[in-house]
């Protein structure tokens, strides 16, 4: 995946985390990810979002959201939808509603 993406290799190391990917079923689609062991305060995770519109809560974390291939259209707390394509990033703050489509 570094070789893939160079432009944020720096982000992408360390070794995926034993055991099954996170899998999340909504009505729209499916949306799975697994962790990137970084040794980091909070390791960041990897997924893929199949095409489908998702809404969910930021709880306690801010999310960070990175596009490596495709396209997703991302909003927070209802405010302006952004268009992400390769590269492109979003950051949903601790305890905001994100809302994401994908195509």
């Amino acid at each position: 995946m570094r070789y893939e993406n160079p432009e944020i290799s720096d982000l992408l190391f360390g070794e995926f985390a034993d055991g099954p990917f996170n899998v999340y079923e909504f009505p729209t689609g499916i949306v799975v990810s697994r962790r990137l062991i970084q040794a980091a305060e909070k390791d960041p995770t990897v997924g893929i979002i199949t095409p489908g519109k998702y809404e969910f809560n930021t709880e306690g974390n801010s999310e960070t959201m990175i596009v490596l291939d495709g396209c997703l259209f991302a909003g927070v707390n209802n405010g302006p939808v952004s268009t992400l394509q390769k590269y492109g990033s979003i950051i949903a703050p601790a305890r905001y509603n994100a809302e994401i489509s994908s195509a």
